[in-house]
C-alpha cells in the first residue's frame, strides 16, 4: 500500500521509504494530488491539463498528461492509476492518503480524527508550487482555505462537546488551538473568552481580549469588533460586581474576606453573557410572543431585581432556535436561581430548557437526564408557587416532548390555560401533543388558537404549518413557511417541515436542501435525507448514509429514530420496526411518526406494538392531499 502525504507539503512513500524524487516528478506527485483529493471520482483529462499544462498546447499537453500517467504505472504499478475513457482516478486500494483519512473521519463524525491527521502534517500542499501553472495555484490556495475551514469546524466541535460535558479545561485547549490558526476571528476570540470565564478565569478572558485587539490593529489596522470589546467590558463590569455586596447580602463588615461565592460568580458571568447577547441580537423590543410581557410576571416578584432581568433574557424564543442559544438560555436562568433561589419563574424556564437541549441531544443517556431534570425543574416551580401557569405549561411540555406521558401532560397544559388564557405556549404544546397522538385535526385548530392569541409570533406561524403537513395541506402549510423565510436565526422545526412537505409532493431537490440546511444537521436529518435519497432513486448514496447513521448509534445510543426513517425509505421495513421500538426507549421518536409521509409504516399490523408502548390508543392516519406516490405504488420504494 503506498501512501500519499498532502498536508504540510507532498510526497509519496511505500513500505520501504519515500518514492518519486521532487524536481523533475513534481508534476507527477501533484497529479496523484489532484486524484487523491478527488477520493476516487473521476477527474476528467480537461480539468487535469487545465491545472497542471494551462499554457501548453492542447495536443502536446494530452502528451505530456498520457506521459505521466505511463511514468506512474510503470514506477509504482499498473493498477495505481485507472483510466476510463477521457477520465482519470486513483485506485484507493494502493494509494491511500492523509486528505481520503480526513475526509473520512468527518464523514464518521469524529472529529479527533480529522483534527489528528490535519494537525500530523498542516496545511494543504504547504510550500508546493508548480511553474507556468497558475491554475493549480488557485486551486490550491482554494482547496486549502476549504480544507482549513473544516479543520477549524472540528476543532470547533470538539471545544463545544468538552464544555458539553463539563470539560472546562479541554474546552479552553480547542478554543486556544482555534485561536492560534485563526488569530483574526472575533468568532473564535469570543469562544475563548467565554470558555475561560466559564471556567472563572475572567483575567484570562480579559488578557486574551487585550492581546486580539493588539493582533486585529497591528495585522488589519482596525478596531476590534464591537461585540469582542462588549463582552470585555461587560466581564470587567461583571467581575465588578461579583466583588461587591449582592442586593440583601449581609454587610462587608460581617465577613470582610470572603471572596465572591460561585453563585455570584455566576450571576456576575450570566450578566455579562446577557449584556453580550443582546448587542448580537441587535437589540430587544417588548412584545407578547417574543419576550413576556412584564404585566403578568408582577404577581411572582423576585427578591433581587437581577434575577428578574435574567429571567426575562432567558425567554427569548430566539434561544430557542439553536442549541448553543439554548444553553445560553440554560445559563441565564441559573444565574436567576443563583440571585433568588425562590424565583418560581426561574425553574420554569429551567425546565423549558432541559426540555428544549434534551430534544437535540444525540445520546439516549444525556436526553432521558436533562428530560428528568426538566420534570424536576418543573415541579420544584408548582411547588414554589402552584398559581404560575408558566410551570404546568413547561411541566405539559416536558412530560410531552421527553417523557411521552400525554395524559398528564395535557391535564397540566389545559391547567396553564386556566391560570392564563392570554398565554399562546399551552396552544403550542397542545398542538405538539395531539399530533403525537394521531389527532390532527385537533392539532390544527389548537394552532389556529396560538395564532389568534399571537398573531405576529413566528414559533404559531411554524406551529401552523407543522398542522397543516400532518393534515396532508402540504402546499398551505408551504404558503406559511415562506413567511418565515426572513427570521433569523431560522426556526429549526420550519426546515424541517418544509423538507417532509417537498418529501410529499416529490420534489426531492428541494427536500435534500431542507434536510441539509445548517441548523437542523444531525440523526433526525440525515435520516430523512436518506429517507429521500432512497425514495429517489439513489440507494447508494442512502446506505451510505445508513451505515454512519449505524456507527453513530454505536457510539452514542442514539438516532434509532432516523435508522428506522432510513429503512423506512429503503423499502426495508422488517428492519424499520424494531428500530421504532429502540426510538421509544431512547426518547429519540418524533411525532412525524404519525405524519403522512410515514402512513405506510402504521398501516402495518407492528406498529400497534408501537402505539402501546407510547401509551396511544387507536387512532386513524391523517389525510392525504398529496402527490407522493406510497410504498407498493412506487418503483424506487
Amino acid at each position: 500500500m503506498l501512501s500519499l502525504r498532502v498536508f504540510g507539503g507532498l510526497a509519496l512513500s511505500g513500505p520501504g521509504g519515500p518514492i518519486l524524487g521532487r524536481g523533475s516528478q513534481r508534476r507527477r506527485l501533484a497529479l496523484l494530488a489532484i486524484l487523491a483529493h478527488a477520493r476516487g471520482r473521476p477527474v476528467s483529462r480537461d480539468k487535469i491539463i487545465a491545472l497542471l499544462w494551462p499554457e501548453t498546447r492542447a495536443e502536446r499537453a494530452r502528451h505530456l498528461l498520457a506521459d505521466s500517467i505511463y511514468v506512474l504505472r510503470r514506477q509504482l504499478g499498473d493498477d495505481v492509476v485507472f483510466t476510463v475513457g477521457d477520465d482519470v482516478a486513483l485506485n484507493p486500494e494502493r494509494v491511500s492518503s492523509d486528505v481520503e483519512a480526513f475526509h473520512r473521519a468527518l464523514e464518521d463524525r469524529n472529529p479527533a480524527g480529522a483534527v489528528e491527521r490535519y494537525s500530523a502534517g498542516g496545511a494543504f500542499l504547504d510550500g508546493i508550487h508548480l511553474r507556468n501553472a497558475p491554475e493549480f495555484e488557485r486551486w490550491v490556495e482554494s482547496t486549502r482555505s476549504h480544507l482549513a475551514g473544516e479543520y477549524a469546524a472540528a476543532v470547533e466541535d470538539l471545544a463545544k462537546e468538552a464544555a458539553s460535558r463539563g470539560d472546562r479545561e479541554s474546552a479552553i485547549g480547542w478554543w486556544r488551538r482555534l485561536a492560534e490558526t485563526s488569530p483574526l476571528s472575533s468568532r473564535v476570540a469570543l469562544g475563548l473568552m467565554q470558555a475561560l470565564a466559564d471556567a472563572d478565569d475572567v483575567a484570562g478572558a480579559l488578557d486574551f481580549a487585550r492581546l486580539h485587539e493588539r493582533v486585529v490593529r497591528a495585522e488589519l489596522e482596525a478596531s476590534p469588533d464591537p461585540m469582542v470589546v462588549a463582552f470585555a467590558e461587560q466581564l470587567r463590569l461583571a467581575a465588578t460586581i461579583a466583588s461587591k455586596r449582592p442586593i440583601g447580602a449581609p454587610s462587608p463588615a460581617t465577613h470582610p474576606q470572603s471572596p465572591p461565592s460561585r453563585s455570584h460568580r455566576a450571576l456576575a458571568y450570566g450578566l455579562a453573557v446577557l449584556a453580550l447577547t443582546g448587542l448580537a441580537l441587535g437589540g430587544m423590543w417588548f412584545r407578547r410572543g417574543q419576550v413576556p410581557h412584564p404585566g403578568p410576571l408582577v404577581r411572582h416578584q423576585p427578591r433581587d431585581i437581577a434575577a428578574y432581568e435574567l429571567y426575562v433574557r432567558g425567554r427569548d424564543p430566539a434561544l430557542n432556535r439553536s442549541d448553543s442559544g439554548a444553553r445560553l438560555g440554560l445559563q441565564y436562568f441559573r444565574g436567576a436561581i443563583a440571585a433568588d433561589s425562590t424565583y418560581a419563574p426561574a425553574y420554569a424556564g429551567l425546565a423549558f430548557m432541559y426540555g428544549v437541549l434534551g430534544m437535540t441531544a444525540t445520546s439516549a443517556n444525556t436526553r432521558r437526564q436533562l428530560f428528568a431534570r426538566g420534570e424536576e425543574a418543573a415541579l420544584k416551580a408548582i411547588a414554589l408557587d402552584d398559581s404560575l401557569a408558566e410551570a404546568h405549561t413547561n411541566l405539559g411540555f416536558v412530560r410531552t416532548v421527553g417523557l411521552i406521558d400525554f395524559e398528564s401532560a395535557e391535564t397540566e397544559l389545559k391547567h396553564a390555560l386556566v391560570l392564563d388564557p392570554n398565554d399562546p405556549r399551552p396552544h403550542e404544546y397542545l398542538t405538539h401533543l395531539y399530533l403525537w397522538n394521531g389527532r390532527a385535526p385537533e392539532a390544527l385548530a389548537e394552532a389556529r388558537r396560538e395564532l389568534d392569541t399571537d398573531p405576529l409570533s413566528a414559533s404559531a406561524r411554524a406551529q401552523i404549518a407543522d398542522a397543516l403537513y400532518m393534515n396532508g395541506h402540504c402546499d398551505d402549510a408551504l404558503a406559511q413557511l415562506r413567511l418565515l423565510a426572513g427570521i433569523r436565526p431560522p426556526l429549526r422545526r420550519a426546515a424541517f417541515t418544509a423538507g417532509l412537505c417537498y418529501l410529499e409532493k416529490g420534489m426531492w431537490r428541494e427536500a435534500l436542501a431542507e434536510f441539509d440546511r445548517e441548523e437542523v444537521r444531525g440523526p433526525r436529518a440525515l435520516g430523512w435525507r436518506g429517507y429521500t435519497l432512497a425514495r429517489s432513486g439513489q440507494r447508494d448514496q442512502a446506505r451510505r448514509i445508513l451505515r454512519e447513521l449505524l456507527a453513530r448509534q454505536q457510539r452514542t445510543s442514539g438516532g434509532a429514530f432516523a435508522i428506522a426513517v432510513l429503512y423506512t425509505g429503503l423499502g426495508d421495513v422488517d428492519q424499520a420496526f424494531p428500530w421504532l421500538e429502540r426510538a421509544v426507549g431512547e426518547r429519540s421518536l418524533w411525532p412525524e411518526i404519525m405524519g403522512p409521509t410515514l402512513e405506510f409504516l402504521r398501516s402495518d399490523s407492528r406498529f400497534e406494538r408501537v402505539r402501546r408502548h407510547l401509551g396511544l390508543v387507536k387512532g386513524h392516519p391523517a389525510p392525504r392531499q398529496s402527490t407522493a406516490v406510497s410504498f407498493g405504488r412506487s418503483g424506487t420504494g
